[in-house]
């Protein structure tokens, strides 16, 4: 009964339309539409107006030690009732060569299969009952374990935490369960020509350096791999003189300390080699190759970018923001108007040492030619024109907005808070962030382009249906 009813009142609206109706709604749609393409109107949807949330104030995090002499970050945010909890460790692809590619992977993995108190069941069993999620972390540069949950389980889970990054097991059962699932994992992997077409961008970007490796390694070093080259690893890398722990949340810091002073004993670590030679390419690279059947074509192209350490990187991100999007210069030229493209992007990472930027792009097989070109010039039309100023204030804008989304979860503040001190960012990066890249101008981000792109050797990467 209702639905007839609805559809008696939308077939009597729709009755009431006439040829006036209409002429009076097209003179507001007109009306609205040379709103939207006045200049000036544009501009100020973006441009005068001030989307950060500059006045909220945060508290800065304060450095302390553990009678073990690990460096303790906290932060508290009182927000909500829960609590971040990581440690961070010099390790990942970096530290990592060929023949045992994967094993910082493996290791972070095996973190939660097993403590000295905790079997892999309990550790599940045991994080489930306390609303908290615990899980180990490899990247690039770091390794490290980390944990969320609500701040009444504080010590219960402060137990666990400890006890997994003081005590794990590594059972060698244990490792071939993770390796198959690696295994499994390159494997599929086969069949994703991005994820390929970027592997082998890596690998011709930094030759000979641990940057060109996958993270998961390959199938040849993941069985090179024992239960004692982890122990060997975890030894090497995870000493008290190699690790930072962090906590970001609701908490009383005096029971914290405590209790990692109570649970927390770990030896030093070997030494560890920091400093890893590289030398950039010295011309253009182009890799191109046939490849199963599907039908579309993966394109990357990309060069050196500005390090974790350099002040270039904020310029640059400005940068990138201007290409990257649905509302950059790539989606609207290359998608929008010449329709090359499946999709398109383009990526910057602010390493530490050294950074890299890139464009990707999917396309149609017979349009992979024409899309070379037209990223070719869209990079020649960024060093000689720059960018405008409406472009530079979106993606200030974007950059800006996204990083206070990010400032609203703990696990998000505790790994900016903790990865920026660990490579001697500050103790207060993400807060500043905002204001960094607010000052940032026009003159700015062309020095950079002028800089980073001008007479930058760049490697191409052509993956295409066979």
């Amino acid at each position: 009964m209702g639905m007839r009813n609805w559809a008696c009142r939308e077939l009597s609206n729709m009755r009431g339309i006439n040829p006036s109706f209409i002429r009076a709604l097209n003179i507001i749609y007109k009306s609205f539409g040379d709103n939207l393409n006045n200049k000036k109107h544009k501009a100020e949807s973006y441009v005068s107006k001030n989307y950060s949330l500059s006045k909220v104030i945060h508290q800065t995090p304060t450095l302390l030690k553990l009678e073990s002499g690990i460096d303790l970050l906290v932060l508290q945010n009182k927000k909500t009732p829960l609590f971040s909890l990581r440690t961070v460790s010099a390790g990942g692809i970096r530290y990592e060569d060929k023949s045992k590619n994967g094993k910082f992977s493996l290791l972070s993995e095996l973190f939660e299969r097993g403590s000295k108190s905790f079997s892999k069941d309990e550790l599940a069993m045991k994080t489930e009952l306390l609303a908290s999620d615990i899980e180990g972390y490899s990247g690039r540069n770091t390794v490290g374990l980390k944990v969320l949950g609500p701040s009444a389980n504080l010590v219960e889970l402060t137990e666990i935490f400890s006890d997994v990054i003081c005590n794990p097991l590594f059972l060698q059962d244990e490792l071939e369960i993770v390796k198959h699932d690696t295994m499994s994992y390159l494997n599929r992997k086969k069949q994703n020509y991005a994820a390929l077409a970027a592997d082998k961008f890596y690998e011709i970007l930094f030759p000979n350096h641990p940057y060109s490796l996958n993270q998961y390694g390959t199938e040849e070093s993941l069985k090179n791999i024992s239960s004692v080259d982890i122990i060997d690893t975890y030894k090497n890398f995870l000493g008290s003189d190699n690790l930072l722990i962090s906590a970001v949340g609701n908490f009383n810091i005096e029971n914290l300390i405590k209790n990692l002073n109570n649970t927390i004993n770990l030896s030093k670590s070997n030494d560890i080699k920091k400093e890893i030679s590289f030398n950039p390419i010295q011309e253009d690279k182009l890799f191109q190759t046939k490849l199963g059947d599907k039908q579309q074509s993966h394109i990357m192209i990309g060069t050196y970018a500005p390090s974790m350490e350099s002040d270039d990187q904020y310029a640059f991100q400005v940068m990138n923001s201007c290409l990257s999007g649905m509302g950059g210069r790539l989606f609207l030229e290359l998608r929008d108007k010449k329709s090359l493209a499946y999709t398109v992007s383009s990526f910057y990472s602010p390493t530490p040492s050294i950074g890299h930027f890139g464009i990707y792009i999917g396309c149609s097989p017979e349009k992979k030619d024409e899309s070379i070109n037209a990223i070719n010039k869209e990079i020649d039309k960024l060093i000689a024109n720059g960018i405008t100023s409406n472009e530079i204030e979106r993606s200030k804008n974007y950059l800006i907005g996204r990083n206070d989304i990010s400032l609203q979860r703990n696990a998000s503040i505790n790994a900016r808070i903790s990865q920026g001190f660990f490579f001697g960012l500050g103790l207060d990066e993400p807060f500043k962030f905002s204001s960094r890249i607010r000052n940032i101008n026009l003159n700015d981000v062309n020095d950079v382009i002028e800089k980073y792109l001008r007479d930058a050797k760049k490697v191409i990467v052509v993956y295409e249906p066979s």
